[in-house]
């Protein structure tokens, strides 16, 4: 994920029962399913 993408994401765009993070990538336009991991996914439930 380039940092771009980083700074574009919204709370929408993140699933925490999936588990994933779903971003339109800049250099593509396609969208992209990233996992959450548990530490990760800890981090942002606080």
């Amino acid at each position: 994920m380039r940092q771009g993408d980083c700074c574009q994401l919204k709370w929408e765009d993140v699933d925490l029962l999936g588990a994933f993070i779903s971003v339109k990538t800049s250099k593509t336009g396609e969208t992209a399913e990233i996992p959450l991991f548990p530490a990760l996914r800890e981090e942002i439930e606080r």
